[in-house]
Parts: structure tokens; sequence; C-alpha cells
């Protein structure tokens, strides 16, 4: 079943986010094996991010081998702290448009 997590920044921006991500995501624009959802934007007190992972051992691959050595090596304008992690807890449930694919209206396509 898919798992999700949720990362809250506070105080983080889109500059952090970037950065961030480009040091952690695949330089051509695709996303980490085994993720395949990512959203991410600023709150009232921050930036969020929300991945979904084909499996929680998926996600728990790109956490220890991945996300968590380049953060700890530290990440030239990205992030400075850790974030508060939340999970959904019984995988995550989606609901499908049901024929075709549907964009979401303004909503952007571009990664970092």
């Amino acid at each position: 079943m898919a798992y999700g997590v949720v990362h809250r920044f506070a105080g983080g921006t889109e500059e952090q986010y970037r950065a961030s991500i480009a040091a952690v995501h695949p330089s051509d624009g695709s996303l980490p094996d085994g993720q395949v959802l990512h959203v991410a934007g600023a709150t009232d007190d921050g930036w969020i991010i929300v991945a979904v992972h084909a499996s929680q051992e998926s996600w728990e691959q790109f956490r220890d081998h991945v996300l968590m050595p380049r953060m700890q090596e530290g990440i030239e304008g990205g992030f400075q702290v850790p974030p508060e992690e939340t999970t959904f807890r019984a995988g995550v449930y989606v609901q499908e448009v049901p024929s075709g694919s549907k964009p979401i209206e303004g909503v952007g396509t571009a990664t970092a």
C-alpha cells in the first residue's frame, strides 16, 4: 500500500526548497525511485512537502540512503533544520480522475 509523509519546515522558503530538492531528487526532474507523488508549497508559517511512495519500505530506502545523508552533509541554501514529520498511519487512499488525466487548474507543473 502507498505510504505518505508530510514535512513542515517552519520558516522555510521556496529558495530553500528548490536548493534541497535539487540536492536529493534526480537531476532530470523525475521523482526518486519509488516516489509516486510530490507536492509542495508555502504555508502561513513556512513550507510544506507531501510525498507519496509506493510503500513504506520505498520511503525508508529514500530517507535512509538519500535524504538524510545529504541533509546531514549540509545543503547550501537548503533547509537548515529538520522538519516536523507526520506520516499517514494506515496507507494512502487516492481518488483518481474517472477517465484520462485532468490537470488541476491553477497548479504549475514546473520542477526545481
